[in-house]
């Protein structure tokens, strides 16, 4: 199978695990202004498997969950229970103190409001761009 050119520019492949049928507008928008960072899949919260996770090789999973913070706190156990993790950030709003360190502790590397932080989510999407792209080329390197 082909990659798209912009696919195959992506340094950070994002999996966005949401509890709508689409990925939201301000999400999507997020994801656009990082260049380095492109959505591989998206899933209902409801609907996400181990196998499914695993065959799009992500990165990055994004959850975008506005229901519950009981259920944020599931999903991000389910994601723990099911190796291989990677880097995992919350979208929740509101998303208070308590909320931000449980997330945290569940297993959570980024925990945001997006509808107060836009510009922090898209420093951390950046930032970890970078951190990816620096340890290719340091394994291309050697």
């Amino acid at each position: 199978m082909r990659v798209p050119a912009t696919r195959a520019r992506w340094i950070v492949k994002a999996f966005v695990i949401s509890d709508g049928e689409s990925v939201r507008p301000g999400v999507a928008a997020i994801l656009a202004s990082v260049p380095s960072v492109g959505m591989v899949d998206h899933c209902l919260d409801s609907l996400i498997t181990p196998a499914r996770l695993r065959a799009s090789g992500p990165d990055l999973v994004i959850l975008d969950l506005q229901e519950t913070k009981r259920r944020v706190l599931e999903v991000l156990l389910w994601i723990r229970d099911h190796p291989p993790i990677p880097r995992i950030m919350v979208l929740a709003s509101p998303l208070d103190p308590t909320s931000w360190y449980l997330c945290c502790a569940a297993g959570a590397d980024y925990a945001f409001d997006p509808l107060i932080s836009t510009d922090r989510i898209v420093a951390a999407l950046r930032r970890l761009g970078l951190s990816r792209a620096s340890r290719k080329t340091v394994r291309n390197e050697g």
